[in-house]
């Protein structure tokens, strides 16, 4: 929460406060200073909100707050003494949502957006190109001024002066110009719209122009650079899938008895099928042709082997005899 001296001042879009992020000082530097982060999205509307409770201890006729845009003053607001104590709440809010001006229409107001930043190839940019290094620095940043200020009277709405409010200038800048800058969007003013009537006061600055009582600065910039600036966490990212190392690819001694078992398996039936691609199948031998045994020599061997037997018992055999003897067969 942005507060000093008990004034409250917020960024707003669609009637809701924006989160707050504190910036690397903390915040607060002196207590009459405070810094905040906020984040912008692209083509929103947004508003101002100052906030003084009736308590407030006023040592002027007003408080004036003048609001800067990314270095442009825009618009004012007063918060006069006699109406913050009268008041039947609390807290007197004021909302300021855009740059308001007076013509033959009437009271008109645009309001404040957020605006993209177009970023340009630093090789395509002309030659004569330029920028304004102190805008560039500007960019991005919603500034509030709290003064003591003096009220002299009330003015008329015809004398209310159209001041140019340099914010339509072409948000284009190069790569090399946001190089180290967390710049990602710049302040437009949209589509003009009919206010109601406004009452204007001249007035007088007690302590000058250079001598806020408190200050209020807020930088706006997208998700993406609120992360790199580390003061909004990262998206995570989706878990990887992981794939499990093959057995062969890990080391051996890191394995499991049961793992290397498997490995083995693996190894073996790898080895089996390589060598089963690589070997050629034999050839088929020619068996030779049988030969054929004519009947002719059958019986010529028929009849040698019964000359052979015939032979045989034309021939004494001596046999063994019971007593000794030797009995011959006729």
């Amino acid at each position: 929460m942005a507060m000093l001296k008990k004034i409250e001042v917020t960024i707003e879009v669609k009637g809701q406060k924006l989160h707050e992020y504190n910036n690397e000082n903390g915040g607060v530097s002196n207590g009459s200073s405070i810094s905040k982060y906020v984040e912008a999205t692209s083509g929103a509307a947004f508003a101002i909100k100052i906030s003084i409770p009736k308590w407030y201890n006023f040592t002027s006729d007003c408080i004036c707050a003048h609001v800067y845009l990314d270095g442009n003053y825009m618009e004012n607001v007063l918060f006069i003494k006699t109406n913050v104590k009268q008041s039947k709440y609390m807290d007197v809010e004021k909302v300021m949502d855009g740059v308001t001006t007076y013509g033959n229409s009437g009271w008109q107001k645009r309001p404040f957006t957020f605006a993209e930043i177009t970023l340009l190839d630093d090789a395509s940019v002309p030659v004569a190109y330029e920028t304004d290094s102190k805008s560039v620095a500007n960019l991005g940043a919603i500034a509030v001024y709290l003064y003591r200020q003096s009220i002299i009277r009330k003015e008329a709405a015809k004398n209310w002066k159209k001041q140019d409010k340099n914010v339509e200038r072409a948000l284009k800048m190069t790569e090399k110009e946001l190089k180290g800058k967390s710049v990602t969007h710049g302040g437009r003013l949209g589509e003009t719209e009919s206010i109601s009537h406004r009452d204007i006061y001249k007035t007088h600055f007690l302590n000058g122009p250079d001598s806020p009582i408190a200050t209020f600065n807020f930088r706006y910039c997208s998700r993406k650079a609120l992360q790199g600036l580390l003061l909004l966490p990262r998206t995570p990212s989706p878990p990887r899938s992981r794939t499990p190392v093959p057995l062969e690819e890990r080391d051996f001694d890191s394995l499991t008895p049961e793992e290397k078992q498997e490995l083995a398996g693996i190894l073996y039936a790898r080895y089996r099928s390589e060598r089963q691609a690589t070997v050629k199948p034999e050839s088929r031998v020619k068996s030779e042709p049988r030969i054929k045994v004519e009947r002719s020599v059958k019986r010529e061997r028929d009849e040698e082997y019964d000359d052979m037997m015939g032979s045989a018992r034309m021939k004494k055999v001596p046999r063994p005899f019971a007593n000794g003897e030797t009995v011959v067969l006729d």
